[in-house]
């Protein structure tokens, strides 16, 4: 999208990000059609739910977007900041919100408030998995959710074996991490391999 004509990407990200896996620092770049900057936070950004920018108005008294993406969870602070920004300073555009939440699980009051204020406020929301729409729906929201997978696979390089070994096990991989947030709803509940 930055290449094209008349159009200007201002990408926003923490300046740091710090999880149990990897620490990350981001820096501030420019290349043409897209600006590339960098903002501290209070808080950790690997806890949404107490996490902000340092910041008052995301440059949008500036920039005047048309477009606010937000790559942030709709019952996070920061998505609850940034949709408060975009009302007080570029109220005419449009906000869209991303989700990876697919497990109902009971939330706080302040929770349940800062969720219901950024989906009023959300133009969007777009849904990293099928579970993640029907939760939605679930708690009310009605505009749209398109489904749009963040992590994909090149079909062109990557396609399956023209067949598979008849004989032996079938045999299944996975990549990523075992813990029991991946879609447990019982915190006591151990993985089993």
């Amino acid at each position: 999208m930055a290449h094209e004509p008349d159009v200007t990407l201002r990408s926003l990200y923490p300046r740091r990000w710090q999880d149990e896996l990897v620490q990350v620092e981001q820096t501030r770049g420019e290349e043409p059609g897209l600006e590339r900057r960098v903002l501290p936070m209070f808080g950790s950004p690997a806890d949404p739910h107490r996490a902000v920018y340092r910041t008052l108005t995301f440059g949008m008294t500036e920039f005047r977007p048309h477009i606010v993406h937000a790559e942030e969870e709709p019952d996070s602070l920061a998505a609850l900041q940034i949709a408060l920004c975009r009302c007080l300073f570029a109220p005419r555009a449009r906000l869209l919100l991303h989700t990876w939440q697919n497990i109902d699980r009971p939330l706080a009051r302040p929770v349940q408030w800062v969720l219901g204020y950024t989906l009023a406020a959300a133009d969007a929301v777009l849904c990293a998995n099928r579970a993640a729409v029907a939760l939605l729906r679930r708690r009310g929201y009605s505009r749209p959710t398109p489904l749009i997978p963040a992590i994909g696979v090149d079909t062109h390089r990557f396609q399956p074996a023209p067949s598979r070994p008849e004989s032996g096990p079938f045999v299944a991989g996975y990549v990523g991490r075992l813990v029991q947030k991946r879609g447990s709803t019982h915190s006591s509940t151990p993985w089993r391999v």
